[in-house]
C-alpha cells in the first residue's frame, strides 16, 4: 500500500508506477521501452490534478519536464520505485512551494 499526495488514504500502486528507479534510467540509457513507464507518469500528474481541481494547485509542465525530474530523483534514489519519484515530482509541482 501507499500513500501518495492526493490523499490521506492508501492506495495500491499498479502499473509501470512500481518499476525501479534502476530500471527507468537504464530503460532511459538503452533507448528501450521506457514509454510505457513515461506515460504512466504523465497519467499520474494528469489524474492528480484532476483529483484535487480546486483544492491544489500544479504548475503546469510539459511531459519532458515530468520526466527530467524523474530523471534526476532516480539518479539519487535508485531503489526507489516510480510512484515514489512521482508523488516527489507532485510535491515539487505544488504551487504553494514558490519555486
Amino acid at each position: 500500500m501507499y500513500q501518495g499526495v492526493a490523499t490521506a488514504q492508501y492506495v495500491t500502486v499498479v502499473g509501470s508506477g512500481i518499476n525501479s528507479c534502476r530500471k527507468w534510467l537504464s530503460d532511459r540509457r538503452t533507448h528501450s521501452d521506457w514509454h510505457q513507464t513515461g506515460q504512466w507518469i504523465n497519467g499520474f500528474y494528469t489524474g492528480v490534478q484532476a483529483g484535487l481541481v480546486g483544492k491544489v494547485n500544479f504548475r503546469k509542465v510539459d511531459s519532458s519536464a515530468l520526466w527530467g525530474y524523474v530523471d534526476k530523483y532516480c539518479a539519487a534514489n535508485p531503489l526507489k520505485e516510480i510512484h515514489d519519484a512521482s508523488n516527489q515530482l507532485l510535491l515539487y509541482l505544488k504551487e504553494d512551494n514558490n519555486r
